[in-house]
């Protein structure tokens, strides 16, 4: 395992994993939390709408089936309440019907069910990406300094 993440103190490492069942959150968690990102865990998919609208996560990790109606639309209500949150899904043999619609709806990745390291791998991109953008919007937000406007002219 990649043991990598030197931000993990920060807001944005913050990560959740919507599962309701424990026997598959258990070895999730503790790799996870191995990798030193802290974890909130939420077994109820509604719920975990409301995290992602409290923009409380740079990243949630959920079992889903975008290829199923209900599942899509769990998709798109997460991409609607905040649109810089990362979905990993974590499924069971997706078909190519499920990978073609979670593209298209915004999930940032897909690790199969089992596959840690795949998974740690998702994360960490996740994360990386995250920062990338936030730093890239921390630079935007600066104000120009008055030496710089007059190089400008």
């Amino acid at each position: 395992m990649m043991k990598n993440n030197p931000n993990s103190r920060n807001s944005l490492s913050r990560l959740l994993v919507v599962e309701p069942e424990f026997a598959q959150l258990r070895p999730v968690l503790d790799t996870l939390r191995e990798e030193d990102y802290r974890v909130t865990v939420c077994a109820c998919r509604d719920a975990a709408l409301t995290h992602v609208k409290g923009l409380d996560f740079g990243v949630v990790i959920i079992n889903l089936r975008p290829s199923c109606a209900e599942d899509a639309q769990w998709l798109q209500q997460a991409a609607q309440l905040n649109s810089h949150v990362h979905v990993i899904l974590h499924t069971e043999q997706p078909t190519l019907d499920d990978l073609k619609a979670a593209l298209n709806l915004g999930a940032f990745g897909w690790v199969q069910r089992g596959d840690l390291d795949g998974l740690v791998t998702q994360v960490h991109r996740a994360f990386r990406n995250l920062y990338r953008v936030s730093a890239h919007l921390a630079i935007v937000d600066e104000p120009i300094p008055a030496t710089a406007k007059r190089q400008w002219r």
